[in-house]
């Protein structure tokens, strides 16, 4: 290996530190005469000597009070051998060892660079966008479940489906700002717009499964593994546009994971051993749902009430032909 490069720091999206050290020996420590100087407390004065020797670098260990580690694993010699690419950790610091001759990693194209900088029309278009999935929440509550024509309802769906697009996005730009810079916040719209619509569409999923399946833990399976995706599909976006970590999806559905898990714990540590509602053996047929011969829930209530009817009917001249044979008999 010709030179030696020594990279501190976080490289990714950060300027790393670089010592350039040719033929002569680079030290490594927390005193302010070495080559490469750490703040690490668990590095010491002087822990690190680089020298060339035959043509290659060699390290010597100085100071072995804490370990010094070569691409994760722990030495036990004093003296020893580097190439182009190893990593030397010591103390919580990490060295990257590189030649002037390294290949580094090709250039990455950012996901909608066009959208980065758009400007206005980034910004306009990510509203749009806004506006037109809170509209679509409204009018699929509306066409689904509603029961009644009241527009301050549905209005009510389209503010508050908005707001929470807009909080939301609004945090990871903060995020990003806080992290890189770089806030990007018509972008966070535009993805967080685009994952609440997917989330919109699956919603009457579950009744379906619910309704198919006849059991209710099917359809709660059903929505527990539809937000654990959909949420990770949302972070994995939120994160890689804010902070660019090295595996945003792992990331992203670890949290998810978590959080689903979490809730849905809670929710059954919270149930009630004792349920004052009833509990059907099979679910009742949901109004958009036309797989499956079944009784809808508004052909189920007229029939309830036609019962009722009739027998309170029933029962009014059974009270008549009492109240007759009582007042014959006196």
């Amino acid at each position: 290996m010709e030179s030696l490069i020594v990279c501190m720091g976080e490289r990714r999206g950060h300027v790393a530190e670089l010592v350039r050290g040719s033929d002569k020996p680079v030290t490594v420590g927390r005193s302010l005469d070495n080559t490469v100087v750490l703040t690490d407390p668990y590095v010491s004065q002087h822990q690190l000597v680089f020298f060339k020797q035959d043509a290659h670098w060699h390290v010597q260990v100085v100071d072995d009070v804490n370990p010094v580690l070569l691409n994760d694993a722990m030495l036990k010699q004093r003296t020893f051998a580097v190439t182009s690419g190893d990593r030397i950790t010591i103390g919580r610091t990490h060295l990257d060892i590189y030649s002037e001759g390294y290949q580094v990693e090709p250039t990455r194209k950012l996901l909608l660079s066009s959208w980065l900088y758009g400007g206005r029309t980034a910004l306009c278009v990510a509203f749009l966008t806004v506006l037109v999935i809170a509209l679509s929440d409204a009018l699929f509550d509306y066409f689904l479940y509603a029961q009644t024509n009241e527009w301050k309802s549905q209005l009510n769906t389209v503010f508050s489906t908005a707001a929470s697009i807009l909080v939301w996005a609004s945090v990871w730009s903060l995020i990003g700002r806080l992290a890189r810079e770089q806030a990007h916040y018509a972008l966070q719209l535009l993805v967080t717009s685009l994952v609440c619509g997917l989330m919109i569409l699956t919603i009457p999923l579950i009744d379906v499964v619910n309704y198919v399946m006849s059991s209710n833990l099917a359809g709660a399976i059903t929505a527990c593994t539809l937000t654990l995706l959909l949420l990770a599909l949302l972070l994995r976006w939120n994160i890689y546009f804010s902070t660019h970590p090295p595996k945003p999806a792992l990331t992203a559905l670890l949290i998810s994971s978590a959080c689903v898990l979490t809730y849905y714990g809670l929710a059954v540590l919270k149930e009630p051993n004792f349920i004052l509602s009833p509990q059907y053996s099979a679910a009742l047929k949901p109004p958009f749902v036309w797989l499956q011969s079944g009784q809808s829930i508004g052909d189920f209530l007229l029939d309830a009430s036609a019962l009722t009817a009739a027998f309170d009917v029933g029962v009014d001249s059974a009270s008549i032909l009492d109240a007759n044979h009582t007042s014959i008999a006196e």
